[in-house]
């Protein structure tokens, strides 16, 4: 026979995982760069990538570009899953996790995104989307895990309490690779932060 109450409990005990979309479990700025070397006849790679916002680094007329793309819904509709991301939110989704979908994408962004994530089929109970959402979702909940590649975010959650994990990438600056920084860890292996969250 089931305790209910001892499942209530198990459950209450996990940290609620809330977790980025663009280059978290979207592959963004890869498709971003796909276009901007097609529009404008470049060559750059992920690999040249050294900063977040990669696009205050360009020519003003590529970075104008960039930021007009970020505000078309077009721009998300087929941007790649990784596939990898997706698995991993699934699981700790069927292990109890009450998973809740966040990304700064404008709030107009709404519709696309939840689209995306039913494509994909990424399992999760709630989605918000605009600007501040992660901040304010931080703010009134507890017993919180993020995971999001922008180290900004990193430096808002981390000191209200919030476990913050980034996903290795190119632009992650070693201050987040270094553990100077208390509830920040970057992960390069996606099953192993299912088993460390699990």
């Amino acid at each position: 026979m089931t305790d209910l109450f001892d499942v209530f409990t198990k459950s209450a005990a996990k940290p609620t995982v809330m977790c980025d979309v663009d280059n978290t479990l979207a592959w963004t700025m890869n498709t971003t760069l796909s276009m901007l070397n097609a529009s404008y006849h470049t060559n750059l790679r992920l690999e040249d990538i050294n900063a977040y916002h990669f696009e205050a680094n360009l020519p003003l007329e590529q970075s104008t570009w960039v930021k007009k793309q970020y505000a078309l819904p077009i721009t998300y509709v087929n941007i790649p899953p990784d596939f990898h991301a997706i698995d991993a939110i699934n699981t700790l989704y069927e292990r109890g996790h009450h998973v809740v979908i966040v990304t700064s994408r404008a709030a107009k962004m709404m519709t696309v995104t939840r689209d995306w994530l039913s494509e994909w089929g990424v399992n999760h109970h709630e989605l918000y989307v605009g600007p501040t959402v992660k901040l304010d979702y931080a703010k009134t909940n507890r017993n919180l895990v993020a995971i999001d590649d922008d180290p900004s975010v990193a430096l808002s959650l981390a000191p209200l309490g919030v476990d913050v994990w980034i996903p290795d990438r190119t632009y992650t600056p070693s201050w987040c690779r270094s553990s100077s920084m208390s509830g920040v860890q970057v992960f390069s292996d996606w099953s192993a932060l299912v088993d460390r969250l699990a």
